[in-house]
């Protein structure tokens, strides 16, 4: 069973890596450069995903008037839909010469493998930081772009996660289990580890990216969000929340709740048992800074 894994992995990897070079010189057709650049993973969020584009050029415009700004959006390519929502998107017009957009499908499955492919391109760029926000977000407002980049811009911060005001019901996954258990473990108490909305500096994206071969583990999968939180922890990046609002966002079957749950606790158990000799030494549990209004 695990030679057969093994080849998967390895073909999976070869996938990945032949398809980068195109897409990376895709992205420098819109812009050899960029200061900033924002990832939008979608999946079949048909009603959201137009709406967030926008929402992200108008903060852009906003906030970042001189710089270069990227918005990357890249669709799983295993949803038919995603074809059209990709031709919905690039009929989007920032009419500013300073923001450019690209969209395209990704060549292999997986949220961790779509983050992945945004920040080789933010690398790739030059962009002094990367944020990503999800797709079904309904409640996003212009400054989120703004609030998620400024502290790793300032050059204070590595890793921005985002706070939010939420239903009692929602985000059960994270209440009851992932937020619980990495703050007692890794002594951080980063309140939304699977929230969606993130923020990185070059240098953290350096490290995220510099194993590949973790990228076809569940890393790859909805198991990312909790990987990208505690991989920060333990490379002793600087790390902040800041508050975003109200999070509103499409609700999730019990089917995809449920590969959800088992991608996320996979990944989420391997990186405790890889990094024991870390949180053995941990003895207490510290709030994480929350900076910005």
């Amino acid at each position: 069973y695990r030679d057969i894994r093994d080849r998967k992995n390895i073909v999976l990897e070869t996938k990945a890596i032949l398809a980068l070079g195109k897409l990376i010189n895709k992205v420098k057709t819109v812009s050899n450069n960029a200061d900033i650049v924002i990832g939008v993973p979608f999946y079949e969020e048909f009603d959201t995903v137009e709406d967030v584009c926008n929402t992200i050029i108008e903060g852009f415009k906003k906030h970042y008037p001189d710089k270069k700004c990227v918005l990357i959006c890249l669709g799983n390519p295993d949803i038919a839909m995603n074809e059209e929502i990709s031709r919905r998107i690039e009929k989007i017009n920032s009419k500013n010469e300073n923001v450019r957009l690209v969209t395209f499908i990704s060549p292999v499955q997986g949220k961790g493998m779509a983050l992945r492919f945004m920040m080789e391109f933010s690398l790739a760029l030059n962009a002094g930081a990367c944020a990503f926000i999800d797709a079904d977000e309904r409640k996003i407002t212009p400054e989120w772009p703004h609030l998620l980049l400024e502290p790793v811009l300032s050059g204070k911060y590595d890793f921005v996660s985002a706070r939010y005001a939420r239903h009692h019901h929602s985000a059960t996954i994270t209440n009851h289990f992932a937020y619980p258990l990495m703050s007692a473990l890794y002594g951080k108490l980063v309140r939304q580890p699977l929230g969606g909305e993130f923020a990185f500096s070059a240098d953290l994206m350096g490290a995220y990216l510099d194993d590949p071969d973790v990228w076809v583990t569940d890393v790859g999968t909805y198991g990312t969000d909790n990987w990208l939180t505690s991989t920060a922890i333990i490379n002793a990046a600087a790390m902040c929340e800041v508050d975003l609002g109200l999070k509103a966002h499409n609700f999730s079957y019990f089917d995809k709740r449920t590969i959800m749950f088992k991608q996320v606790t996979k990944a989420l158990f391997s990186q405790i048992k890889q990094n024991i000799s870390y949180w053995e030494e941990i003895d207490s549990t510290q709030p994480n800074e929350i900076v910005g209004p």
